[in-house]
């Protein structure tokens, strides 16, 4: 396919100054391209599908008309009172969810975002939805540019670089809307997948035919003849129960118990800080520590959660895998008071877990309409937590 193309005289320059970069020039180049994607031209406006299907400008292939979204059951069990009901953030219902398939269009390599040729951005395949221009900065045009001929397949997301949870909920999903729409592989050239490290295994345990797979990467901007792609696979901050039946199809597992007590600890942000007062009490009442961390892409943590009856966790993508978790798993989740969101609320109620949560004061506090993740540290408090512990484990053998 040759070497891919810079994109703008400035990376021009820089690209035949050397293709084989050191890692030192490599760094040099990641610097600049995260300036260019702050201060470079970006994306202004977002299209529907709806409208692209009035102006005859893609194929529409509905696989669920849009339904409820049913109330996650939950139930706060101390710590600070929260600011507010994480499951307020929750939509009441799940739009219509489905396949296009249109011609001459870009994908951004990074977040796996799909812009038209007029330069808008098709905000019903977006995590942000309509928000998306006012919450992200979408390049028009990432540095460097490739032409991927015939037909691709879009198995792409935000965040699927670097977090599972949003590879396991918002990515994998999307090849159920794919397959139900009647896609076959065979029929394909290209599929284009922003799975980022050792996440890319659990790819290949999908089915997926692996010589048919491009690895994106932030610097490219990928140009498609022709792309299949789906709407966001269901809500945001939520997982429905179709998502989460396909993932215990695709992904099964057969545990060996079901006894087991996990304590999933955060290593890399929202850290318990006060993290060794929790642990005597947790041991006392028989939990393991199961750190999930450079796990998460094989079988084993997920064969871990399968064999939990109680799981606690501070939030983040480590319980993620609650979602193979048999029904009644009790899970307790500690919830920053700084990032109250419903991911596992509703995670935990699609697979029929039992879910409650321990809020934890946050070290920072978050601005109005910051939608961002945040990555402060939190503390527990210790006498509502031992009485959680010992409500959690109430008649479990």
């Amino acid at each position: 396919m040759g070497v891919p193309r810079p994109a703008g005289a400035l990376w021009t320059l820089r690209y035949r100054a050397g293709v084989s970069a050191t890692g030192e020039q490599r760094s040099w180049r990641f610097r600049l391209h995260r300036a260019y994607r702050r201060f470079g031209p970006a994306v202004s406006r977002v299209v529907t599908v709806e409208e692209l299907v009035d102006a005859g400008r893609c194929e529409w292939i509905e696989v669920d008309p849009a339904a409820p979204f049913p109330r996650p059951s939950t139930r706060w069990v101390g710590g600070p009172a929260p600011g507010l009901d994480p499951l307020d953030l929750l939509p009441a219902e799940v739009p219509a969810v489905g396949v296009i398939h249109m011609a001459d269009v870009r994908v951004d390599g990074h977040q796996g975002w799909i812009l038209t040729d007029s330069g808008a951005a098709i905000a019903d395949s977006s995590w942000f939805g309509r928000d998306l221009p006012h919450r992200a900065q979408v390049p028009r045009q990432a540095p460097l540019s490739r032409h991927l001929t015939g037909t691709t397949v879009a198995l792409c997301t935000e965040f699927a670089h670097g977090n599972y949870g949003h590879v396991l909920y918002d990515l994998i999903p999307r090849l159920d809307l794919l397959e139900q729409s009647g896609l076959r592989f065979d029929q394909v050239d290209t599929v284009l997948c922003n799975v980022g490290g050792a996440r890319r295994r659990m790819i290949e345990e999908l089915g997926i035919p692996m010589e048919k797979v491009v690895w994106t990467d932030r610097l490219h901007t990928y140009r498609c003849d022709r792309l299949i792609a789906t709407t966001f696979p269901g809500v945001r901050r939520g997982l429905s129960e179709r998502a989460a039946q396909f993932l215990r199809h695709r992904l099964p597992i057969e545990p060996s118990r079901r006894d087991r007590r996990l304590y999933i600890p955060r290593r890399t942000s929202r850290i318990v800080a006060n993290e060794h007062d929790l642990l005597p009490i947790l041991e006392r009442h028989g939990f393991e520590v199961f750190d999930p961390t450079g796990l998460s892409s094989g079988r084993m943590p997920r064969s871990t959660f399968a064999s939990a009856a109680a799981v606690v966790g501070g939030h983040g993508a480590g319980l993620a895998d609650i979602v193979f978790s048999p029904p009644g798993t009790r899970l307790m989740e500690l919830l920053p008071t700084d990032h109250p969101e419903p991911y596992y609320m509703a995670a935990a109620a699609a697979v029929g877990a039992d879910h409650r949560y321990l809020t934890t004061a946050s070290t920072s506090t978050r601005a109005p309409e910051d939608w961002r993740a945040r990555d402060a540290a939190v503390t527990v408090e210790l006498d509502a937590f031992a009485q959680a512990i010992d409500e959690l484990v109430d008649g479990l053998p």
